[in-house]
Protein backbone atom coordinates (compact mmCIF):
# COMPACT_ATOMS: atom_id res chain seq x y z
CA UNK A 1 0.00 0.00 0.00
CA UNK A 2 1.60 3.37 -0.44
CA UNK A 3 1.32 5.80 2.07
CA UNK A 4 2.27 9.34 3.73
CA UNK A 5 5.12 8.53 5.92
CA UNK A 6 7.28 10.49 8.25
CA UNK A 7 9.91 10.25 8.84
CA UNK A 8 10.80 7.71 6.19
CA UNK A 9 13.65 5.62 6.68
CA UNK A 10 15.17 5.62 3.22
CA UNK A 11 16.79 1.71 2.47
CA UNK A 12 19.36 1.65 -0.05
CA UNK A 13 19.31 5.01 -2.10
CA UNK A 14 20.04 4.03 -5.93
CA UNK A 15 20.90 8.31 -6.60
CA UNK A 16 22.31 10.79 -5.12
CA UNK A 17 21.76 14.69 -4.97
CA UNK A 18 25.10 15.91 -5.15
CA UNK A 19 26.69 16.97 -8.83
CA UNK A 20 27.75 13.18 -9.36
CA UNK A 21 24.45 12.31 -10.63
CA UNK A 22 24.35 11.94 -14.74
CA UNK A 23 22.50 14.74 -16.61
CA UNK A 24 19.12 13.62 -17.55
CA UNK A 25 17.68 14.67 -21.28
CA UNK A 26 13.93 13.98 -19.89
CA UNK A 27 11.86 16.94 -20.28
CA UNK A 28 9.61 17.82 -17.06
CA UNK A 29 7.59 20.49 -15.82
CA UNK A 30 9.78 22.68 -13.33
CA UNK A 31 7.62 22.03 -10.83
CA UNK A 32 8.80 18.35 -10.67
CA UNK A 33 12.71 17.13 -10.27
CA UNK A 34 12.90 13.35 -10.70
CA UNK A 35 16.60 12.24 -9.64
CA UNK A 36 16.69 9.25 -11.69
CA UNK A 37 16.61 10.05 -15.66
CA UNK A 38 15.29 6.93 -16.45
CA UNK A 39 12.21 7.73 -14.16
CA UNK A 40 12.40 11.16 -15.41
CA UNK A 41 12.20 9.81 -18.58
CA UNK A 42 9.38 7.08 -17.62
CA UNK A 43 7.39 10.40 -16.58
CA UNK A 44 7.92 12.19 -19.28
CA UNK A 45 6.24 9.76 -21.56
CA UNK A 46 3.34 8.90 -19.03
CA UNK A 47 2.42 12.63 -19.47
CA UNK A 48 1.31 11.88 -22.70
CA UNK A 49 -0.36 9.29 -21.95
CA UNK A 50 -2.24 10.23 -19.04
CA UNK A 51 -4.70 12.96 -18.20
CA UNK A 52 -5.08 12.92 -14.72
CA UNK A 53 -1.37 12.74 -14.06
CA UNK A 54 -0.85 16.22 -16.44
CA UNK A 55 -3.35 17.44 -14.09
CA UNK A 56 -2.39 16.76 -11.07
CA UNK A 57 1.49 17.61 -12.02
CA UNK A 58 -0.27 21.37 -12.90
CA UNK A 59 -2.02 21.57 -9.93
CA UNK A 60 1.17 21.41 -8.51
CA UNK A 61 2.56 24.15 -10.28
CA UNK A 62 -0.85 26.17 -9.78
CA UNK A 63 -0.24 25.52 -6.36
CA UNK A 64 3.40 27.06 -6.66
CA UNK A 65 4.45 23.82 -5.54
CA UNK A 66 7.78 22.10 -6.40
CA UNK A 67 8.35 18.17 -5.92
CA UNK A 68 11.75 16.25 -5.85
CA UNK A 69 11.22 12.32 -6.21
CA UNK A 70 13.95 10.15 -5.78
CA UNK A 71 13.87 6.31 -5.79
CA UNK A 72 15.29 4.34 -3.66
CA UNK A 73 15.33 -0.05 -2.94
CA UNK A 74 12.96 0.08 -0.10
CA UNK A 75 10.38 3.03 1.50
CA UNK A 76 9.98 1.95 5.17
CA UNK A 77 7.94 3.73 7.35
CA UNK A 78 10.52 3.22 10.53
CA UNK A 79 9.25 -0.36 11.10
CA UNK A 80 9.66 -3.30 8.79
CA UNK A 81 6.44 -2.47 6.41
CA UNK A 82 8.12 -1.49 2.59
CA UNK A 83 5.55 0.54 1.00
CA UNK A 84 5.72 2.07 -2.79
CA UNK A 85 6.04 5.30 -2.02
CA UNK A 86 5.86 8.22 0.31
CA UNK A 87 5.51 11.99 0.89
CA UNK A 88 7.66 13.33 3.42
CA UNK A 89 5.68 15.58 5.92
CA UNK A 90 8.27 18.25 6.24
CA UNK A 91 7.65 21.16 4.09
CA UNK A 92 10.23 24.03 3.22
CA UNK A 93 9.17 27.20 2.31
CA UNK A 94 11.28 29.38 -0.11
CA UNK A 95 9.69 32.43 -1.39
CA UNK A 96 6.53 31.86 -3.09
CA UNK A 97 7.32 27.98 -3.65
CA UNK A 98 6.84 24.55 -1.04
CA UNK A 99 9.17 22.35 -2.12
CA UNK A 100 8.38 18.70 -0.86
CA UNK A 101 9.95 15.43 -1.30
CA UNK A 102 8.73 12.22 -2.64
CA UNK A 103 10.15 8.84 -2.39
CA UNK A 104 9.08 6.06 -4.62
CA UNK A 105 10.42 2.80 -4.80
CA UNK A 106 12.73 1.72 -7.87
CA UNK A 107 10.62 1.18 -10.46
CA UNK A 108 10.04 2.54 -14.62
CA UNK A 109 6.69 0.88 -15.60
CA UNK A 110 3.33 2.20 -15.46
CA UNK A 111 2.98 1.21 -12.02
CA UNK A 112 5.86 2.95 -10.93
CA UNK A 113 4.67 6.10 -12.14
CA UNK A 114 0.95 5.85 -11.10
CA UNK A 115 2.69 5.57 -7.76
CA UNK A 116 4.37 9.06 -8.28
CA UNK A 117 0.90 9.98 -9.96
CA UNK A 118 -0.83 8.59 -6.16
CA UNK A 119 2.10 10.79 -3.94
CA UNK A 120 1.75 13.72 -6.12
CA UNK A 121 -1.54 13.78 -5.56
CA UNK A 122 -1.04 14.18 -1.70
CA UNK A 123 1.45 16.69 -2.19
CA UNK A 124 -1.36 18.59 -3.43
CA UNK A 125 -3.34 17.51 -1.01
CA UNK A 126 -0.43 19.49 1.23
CA UNK A 127 -0.21 22.29 -1.16
CA UNK A 128 -3.87 23.54 -1.09
CA UNK A 129 -3.81 24.06 2.50
CA UNK A 130 -1.39 26.98 2.96
CA UNK A 131 -1.44 26.70 6.90
CA UNK A 132 -0.03 23.32 6.86
CA UNK A 133 3.77 24.37 6.70
CA UNK A 134 5.01 22.38 9.21
CA UNK A 135 5.26 18.41 10.00
CA UNK A 136 3.27 19.02 12.51
CA UNK A 137 0.94 20.91 10.50
CA UNK A 138 1.05 18.06 7.99
CA UNK A 139 0.37 15.45 10.10
CA UNK A 140 -2.82 16.68 11.66
CA UNK A 141 -3.71 17.86 7.60
CA UNK A 142 -3.99 14.14 7.24
CA UNK A 143 -5.49 13.38 10.13
CA UNK A 144 -8.65 15.70 8.84
CA UNK A 145 -8.78 14.27 5.35
CA UNK A 146 -7.34 10.74 5.63
CA UNK A 147 -6.56 7.91 7.56
CA UNK A 148 -4.43 6.23 9.27
CA UNK A 149 -3.64 2.95 7.78
CA UNK A 150 -0.79 1.75 9.70
CA UNK A 151 1.68 2.97 11.71
CA UNK A 152 3.23 6.56 10.62
CA UNK A 153 1.04 5.52 7.19
CA UNK A 154 -1.75 7.86 5.95
CA UNK A 155 -4.11 7.35 3.13
CA UNK A 156 -6.36 9.25 1.33
CA UNK A 157 -9.30 8.06 -0.86
CA UNK A 158 -8.69 11.17 -3.61
CA UNK A 159 -4.83 10.01 -3.97
CA UNK A 160 -6.62 6.17 -4.30
CA UNK A 161 -8.36 7.04 -7.20
CA UNK A 162 -5.45 9.10 -8.40
CA UNK A 163 -3.38 6.09 -8.66
CA UNK A 164 -5.96 4.20 -10.08
CA UNK A 165 -6.84 6.38 -12.62
CA UNK A 166 -3.54 7.15 -14.04
CA UNK A 167 -2.96 3.43 -14.11
CA UNK A 168 -6.02 2.59 -15.81
CA UNK A 169 -4.79 5.28 -18.60
CA UNK A 170 -1.28 4.53 -19.00
CA UNK A 171 -2.61 0.96 -19.85
CA UNK A 172 -4.71 2.40 -22.47
CA UNK A 173 -2.97 4.32 -23.87
CA UNK A 174 -0.47 1.14 -24.85
CA UNK A 175 -3.52 -0.89 -26.22
CA UNK A 176 -4.37 2.09 -28.72
CA UNK A 177 -2.35 1.69 -32.07
CA UNK A 178 0.28 4.74 -32.50
CA UNK A 179 0.67 5.35 -29.04
CA UNK A 180 3.80 5.00 -27.42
Amino acid sequence: MVGILLPLVFVGALNSYGPSAPPCDATLPSQLDIIDCRLAAAVERSLERSATLREVVRRVGALQGRVYIRTVVSVMPGGPRSLLGGLSHDVVTCGPYRLLHVTVRHGYDDKAVATIGHELQHAVEVLEHPEAGTQFEVDGLFLRIGEQVAARVMETRRALAVEAMVFRELRRAKRQPGRT
